[in-house]
């Protein structure tokens, strides 16, 4: 039986080579700490800051924390490195052309950065056998972008996920991300998780509209990317919009729903408790006789909600 690994929205890049060799004499308090030291950049960059919440977390003494450093650095697995953090310098723009190396070039960017496993590994993604190239694209995305191994495995294996296997797409990405300021692996992560909001929203959306699995309009998506993007309104603040919406038109109107967040937006309301919060003072200034506020200018959509909590209260006294 065929297994693979699912990497999620993110991942972590060991040597293969140096690992291989030490295995067999590494206990689990070293292969714990590595698989650790490998995924956290924080304790990367600031060993004893971190190292006690570390040694909670992994159930270990700090004695064996320490111990199982000095075992990985012994293989030359870990190394130590300058503290001192250089200011990034950003030289790379959209229309800038990848460089080509010569083939001596080539291995010695592969070899200096340790680059053999990534380039195996993105081949093993995309169940494909780069040219040259292909590996050298790979190279420039760590040489030129500056992008770390992990960061360009994450990238190929979320691409991949959704079904983008070409190399070409990938290196497009890299870089129309580099271009928007997401040139870390913490950058993209955070990248990764907002995409899947935003496709975990398009879904429950699709079942809240009825639009089942077809492909969605220029339009729909026009909107949904204003409500998500623009608006960073969620699931509960749609669907008190969609009901106003139906039950005000008969229907689905997206024109008409997009009006209601728009106006809701504009008033800053960034939440339902927000707009629930909004129109309990509508209603109170109501009742007090007083003009509305001018942030209620656009009274007709807080006297659909207060018709439809009046509903909600008859329905619930009456059941």
């Amino acid at each position: 039986m065929k297994y693979n690994i699912n990497y999620g929205s993110s991942v972590t890049v060991l040597p293969l080579e140096q690992l291989m060799k030490k295995l067999p004499d590494a206990g689990a308090a070293e292969l714990k700490f590595l698989i650790a030291f490998a995924s956290d950049a924080a304790l990367r960059e600031d060993y004893e800051a971190n190292a006690d919440s570390l040694c909670d977390e992994l159930n270990l003494e700090r004695a064996a924390l320490d111990s199982a450093l000095a075992f990985w650095r012994g293989a030359g697995i870990i190394t130590a490195g300058n503290s001192e953090k250089k200011p990034k310098e950003r030289k790379v723009h959209r229309h800038t052309a990848a460089p080509v190396y010569t083939g001596e070039e080539l291995s010695k960017i592969i070899d200096e950065n340790g680059l053999a496993y990534v380039i195996d590994e993105c081949q093993r993604i995309t169940g494909k056998i780069f040219n040259a190239t292909e590996i050298n694209r790979i190279a420039a995305l760590n040489s030129y972008l500056g992008m770390s191994a992990e960061h360009i495995l994450l990238l190929f294996a979320y691409l991949c996920e959704r079904g983008q296997v070409s190399l070409k797409f990938v290196e497009k990405t890299a870089y129309n991300l580099y271009d928007n300021g997401i040139d870390s692996i913490e950058g993209l992560e955070e990248y990764i998780k907002n995409e899947e909001e935003k496709r975990s929203l398009e879904g429950k959306l699709r079942t809240l509209f009825g639009w089942g699995e077809r492909a969605l309009t220029p339009t729909e998506k026009k909107h949904i990317a204003q409500w998500s993007d623009e608006f960073n309104y969620t699931l509960d603040i749609i669907t008190e919009a969609y009901n106003i919406t139906v039950e005000k038109t008969g229907k689905l109107a997206l024109a008409y729903l997009s009006k209601i967040l728009a106006n809701w937006h504009s008033h800053g309301y960034k939440t339902l408790e927000d707009v629930q919060n909004a129109l309990r003072e509508y209603e109170q200034s109501k009742k007090a006789g007083e003009n509305a506020a001018k942030s209620f200018d656009s009274d007709e959509f807080f006297e659909l909600a207060l018709k439809r909590s009046r509903e909600k209260l008859a329905n619930y006294n009456g059941g």
